[in-house]
């Protein structure tokens, strides 16, 4: 096979790269060896008292050898090169817990304390060169100009001392209470230790008397919890800590700080208010419907301050110390139901659905971000609204006299014209554009950002079926979400063009390509608020932002996530085998999935901007169950 790199074939674009002939040549594997171990023991006692230890240790080492060819690719340009990236995971965990658990007469009453500890250690290590002696040898000596050479290695630690007791009364009262006490190595040890409880009630009023003339009722239970639970997960490993990140300078060491001491950061904590009803109806109903509210304490964010506090970049002049700074709240209402809606011998039908209303809400920010909010890429964290919600450039159309994009002014900054506004900056008269008595802006930096809806969902949940007929089964499984926006970046990408050939959307078709017939400077339609700007690399890259409001979707989907139907083979054909059944199922995962564009993927985060991730894989699955 002789290949060619797209000279001769008058292939700009294709130049040096050929993805059949770079796979020929080219290696990617990944080596990865694993352990784990588990030591249980369960000891009883003196009738009442019940012993468990528990511990478990995982060893996992990994590494990914990569090899670009010299010839064609992505290596021609090195001459070649190889890479080795190691990872070492080990963790460990170790539980001990003991129990009371008494009856007395109606009551009953259990008791556990109990001890939970953690380590986790992780190590990386990264070797990169270029240069290759000899083609097509892998090994890193091969190589002989070293490019990067990188390691270094995290511990995290934790310890937890619990307690939980629980009573009740006939089957009928029950009440518990839990008490926790934790500690991690993110935080300074002055503030590692947080303590966190709960206490919870139910009543299953089926059990009473007075309900023993609803027949219909076959059960009935009411329960309602208060608790605090503690969260570290939004500091790093060492999150309290001046740390400063290593680097070599004419190879000398060098050093530069990237993250201020931190040593007042505490646990986040979360206040849960939880209130459910469900039960059993007509021995063929089940409900819940549950509402709760939480509330969030002492987030912890990144803040900005004076230089003066030491810089935390080497490339941005800002500096970000860690705080416990914000209050927010997420409460809803969530149902559930599912019903036998034929229920036969041979027969059954079971439907079930689930749905949930959700509200997110930041209470409170620091006194210096409570008036302007703190701004997050296409989104604001503001007190009164979702920790979610998109503030983006309001775009006001296309200009369709020229093509251009047109925004909004914001006129809290800037004015327009030659009277001097105090307080406020100028807009150059060369990016004004005064249509109609109006003025507009041609230029983003000069647009106004407004609220343009939150990427949470309103209502999400979802509705399967199953139905059973003597030995088959089927049964299905579909999902939606309903409401919220999505700011989707690989669809804005593919609407623009750059300095070097790419792949374009089809929707730049529909891009301004000149004056509609009859269109004057003083039409009232001038201004296509649908419109897509004209293609210009220079106009597109340096006037237009991607990020407005137009560039919004709706996040909605409905999926049909699973659809399986099984057979069991009857028993009588079975009765001369040493087989006490066999069972055949074919299985279809992930559909297919409605969406308000196609290959959106509103599945992906919850700050509703996507990525370059694709729908999950569509799999049919056949399988066959032997029982001996």
């Amino acid at each position: 096979k002789i290949y060619d790199d797209g000279s001769s074939l008058g292939r700009p674009q294709n130049l040096a790269r050929h993805i059949l002939w770079e796979l020929s040549l080219d290696k990617n594997e990944t080596i990865r060896s694993t352990m784990g171990t588990n030591a249980y023991a369960d000891v009883k006692f003196l009738s009442d008292f019940h012993f468990i230890i528990k511990g478990d240790v995982s060893v996992r080492n990994q590494e990914n050898r990569t090899y670009n060819n010299a010839i064609i690719g992505d290596g021609k340009g090195n001459n070649g090169r190889g890479a080795r990236t190691l990872y070492r995971y080990l963790n460990y965990t170790a539980m001990q817990q003991l129990t009371w658990d008494k009856n007395f007469d109606k009551h009953h009453v259990d008791i556990l304390v109990g001890h939970e500890n953690y380590a986790n250690n992780y190590v990386y290590t990264h070797l990169y060169k270029t240069n290759e002696v000899f083609p097509n040898a892998y090994e890193m000596v091969n190589y002989t100009e070293i490019v990067d050479l990188d390691g270094y290695d995290y511990n995290l630690r934790g310890e937890s001392y619990l307690s939980r007791a629980r009573y009740n009364y006939e089957e009928k009262y029950f009440a518990e209470i839990a008490l926790r006490r934790d500690a991690v190595s993110r935080f300074h040890p002055n503030h590692r230790w947080g303590n966190f409880w709960s206490v919870g009630a139910s009543w299953s009023i089926h059990k009473e008397e007075f309900m023993s003339k609803f027949e219909f009722v076959d059960a009935l239970r009411l329960r309602a919890s208060y608790g605090e639970v503690g969260n570290d997960g939004s500091a790093g490993t060492y999150a309290y800590m001046g740390l400063y990140l290593l680097n070599q300078n004419a190879n000398l060491g060098a050093a530069y700080k990237n993250q201020n001491e931190a040593n007042n950061i505490k646990w986040e904590s979360t206040n849960s208010i939880s209130t459910a009803l469900e039960g059993r109806l007509f021995k063929r109903l089940n409900f819940t419907l549950e509402y709760y509210r939480k509330l969030s304490h002492d987030l912890i964010f990144s803040v900005y301050n004076p230089l003066s506090a030491g810089a935390t970049s080497s490339s941005s002049a800002v500096s970000t110390q860690l705080k416990n700074i914000g209050d927010m709240l997420n409460s809803g209402f969530e149902i559930s139901v599912d019903a036998d809606v034929i229920k036969k011998q041979d027969l059954r039908w079971n439907v079930s659905y689930t749905g949930s209303f959700q509200k997110n809400e930041v209470k409170t920010l620091p006194e210096q971000n409570r008036k302007e909010g703190i701004i997050s890429g296409s989104q604001k964290v503001m007190e009164g609204y979702s920790r979610y919600e998109f503030w983006v450039y309001q775009f006001a159309g296309v200009d369709q006299m020229n093509g251009h994009a047109l925004y909004l002014i914001d006129d809290n900054k800037y004015y327009v014209g030659t009277t001097p506004v105090d307080g406020k900056s100028k807009i150059p008269d060369a990016n004004v554009v005064a249509i109609n008595g109006k003025d507009y802006t041609d230029l983003f930096t000069y647009a106004k950002r407004d609220w343009s809806g939150s990427s949470l969902p309103t209502f999400f949940g979802s509705i399967g079926t199953s139905v059973t007929w003597k030995d088959f089964t089927f049964s299905a499984l579909c999902t939606y979400s309903l409401g919220g926006k999505m700011y989707d970046q690989p669809y804005n990408s593919l609407m623009s063009v750059g300095s070097s050939p790419s792949a374009i959307h089809k929707d730049a078709l529909k891009a301004w390509n000149g004056i509609p017939d009859g269109m004057t400077e003083t039409s009232p339609n001038r201004i296509d608020p649908n419109g897509i700007p004209a293609i210009d690399w220079y106009r597109n890259s340096q006037f237009y932002s991607s990020m407005n409001q137009k560039r919004l979707f709706d996040a909605s989907y409905f999926s049909f996530r699973n659809v399986s139907i099984a057979y069991n083979l009857p028993k009588a054909w079975l009765k001369n085998l040493d087989i006490t059944g066999i069972s055949v199922s074919l299985t279809a995962e992930n559909l297919y999935t409605i969406t308000a564009m196609k290959g959106l993927n509103p599945q992906q985060y919850l700050d509703g901007v996507t990525e370059n991730i694709m729908n999950y894989n569509r799999t049919i699955s056949l399988g066959i169950n032997v029982k001996f």
